[in-house]
């Protein structure tokens, strides 16, 4: 968790994390210590259950509204939420508690709930906030969240694995550049953004038969080129995975 961030900020692991609560470029602060006495604002964790079938829980208790200067903000002001990780499944769950804000002590009394990948997507709750829709985004641009108001105390915002391979998905689509098409022995791939892992790359025929493979190198000169064994001419697919899950599909005709 980082503590020193605009809000609530759950960080994990290659860039992609979580924000609960933003507040712009200020930071949270003890509640008890913007009241002048002690700490009022735990933050805690705990792991229960079976290997395989653990849930990690982090806890923000009570934490009071960002700093203001000159003038201190409103100490009754607080929040709480509790991050749940599922190990067996993966899903991610933003449980809600008690909470008070307004909008001079969030940015529009919004409350973000995002969970980025390199390329800067997320997957972001609007509308109802006790009862959202999720769509998603890139925020290589500022964006600033879809809701607004508190979700109620009891709420839960679930995050599946598939709803968030959903955002790298996306993105990636639309920053792929594959030619020729239709392609001879030779094919050429663009990638306008970065990745962190090594993508391996699936040609299949209609079949669905997987008929050659080739790996593209995060460090691989832009653009990546490669030879194509020699094919029967038709339609083919091209997928590009990552190490856990297939992120882009296209079709691609061969001609020989």
């Amino acid at each position: 968790m980082n503590v020193l961030g605009r809000g609530v900020e759950f960080t994990g692991a290659v860039g992609e994390y979580i924000f609960i609560y933003d507040r712009m470029a200020s930071m949270l602060q003890d509640r008890g210590i913007l009241a002048g006495g002690g700490s009022l604002s735990p933050i805690s964790y705990s792991v229960s259950g079976p290997v395989g079938s653990r849930v990690g829980k982090i806890e923000w208790k009570n934490a009071g509204i960002a700093q203001s200067s000159p003038t201190p903000p409103n100490p009754s002001h607080f929040i709480n939420c509790q991050l749940w990780l599922y190990e067996a499944d993966g899903r991610l769950e933003i449980h809600f508690g008690p909470s008070l804000t307004t909008t001079t002590t969030f940015y529009n009394n919004l409350i973000m709930l995002k969970t980025y990948s390199d390329n800067a997507t997320a997957v972001t709750p609007i509308g109802n906030p006790n009862a959202p829709n999720f769509i998603v985004e890139s925020c290589l641009t500022p964006c600033h969240g879809g809701i607004s108001g508190n979700p109620a105390s009891g709420v839960v915002y679930t995050f599946t694995p598939t709803l968030i391979t959903a955002a790298t998905s996306a993105q990636l689509a639309a920053q792929v550049n594959v030619y020729p098409n239709p392609a001879h022995r030779q094919l050429s791939i663009s990638l306008l953004v970065s990745t962190t892992f090594d993508l391996q790359a699936r040609l299949l025929d209609a079949a669905g038969r997987t008929v050659h493979t080739f790996n593209i190198s995060k460090q691989a000169a832009e653009p990546f080129t490669t030879m194509l064994p020699a094919l029967p001419s038709g339609l083919y697919s091209l997928q590009l995975a990552g190490p856990k899950t297939i992120l882009y599909t296209r079709r691609l005709m061969i001609e020989q």
